[in-house]
């Protein structure tokens, strides 16, 4: 009855332990989610400015010149952070992201089901037809070696 009350307390221990590591887990992600609203929110802003920006100049009748590209600059710097992070979380959680609206997407899709983008293939496959393509190579090499041997054998 002892082992029972030790093999249980062991399991239970497991157990909480187990998913105190996944609660970790979700709030990092929830805490990275926050952080991407935040990047998004800030560009949200910044489309606003530049558009009142080119808005007055037109209205004014001026040039418009290069005064947004800073704020341009800071849009795609926002952007490539919050792509990033998007990789972070689909890296912990085994997935990928789909390039084209950036969902989170497991591995055996082969389409995105937010945006319909056709899901990349592995990279492990280019690796794998470069290989196909040197063995093509050296076939057609020793191909051509023969032919070039074979009319001087005829002649001699």
């Amino acid at each position: 009855m002892r082992d029972f009350f030790e093999d249980l307390g062991k399991r239970l221990g497991e157990t909480a332990e187990s998913l105190t590591n996944r609660a970790s887990e979700v709030v990092e992600v929830q805490r990275i989610r926050g952080q991407i609203r935040a990047l998004d929110r800030n560009n949200e802003r910044d489309y606003r400015d530049i558009g009142r920006m080119i808005y007055e100049k037109y209205k004014n009748g001026e040039v418009i010149d290069t005064e947004m590209v800073c704020i341009c600059e800071e849009i795609e710097k926002r952007e490539a952070t919050a792509e990033e992070m998007e990789q972070m979380i689909a890296d912990s959680k085994g997935t990928t992201v789909c390039p084209n609206c950036h969902a989170n997407l497991t591995p055996d899709m082969a389409y995105c089901p937010q945006c319909g983008e056709k899901v990349p293939e592995e990279e492990e496959e280019p690796e794998e037809e470069a290989a196909g393509t040197e063995a093509e190579v050296a076939e057609e090499t020793a191909e051509e070696a023969e032919t070039a041997a074979a009319p001087e054998s005829e002649e001699a």
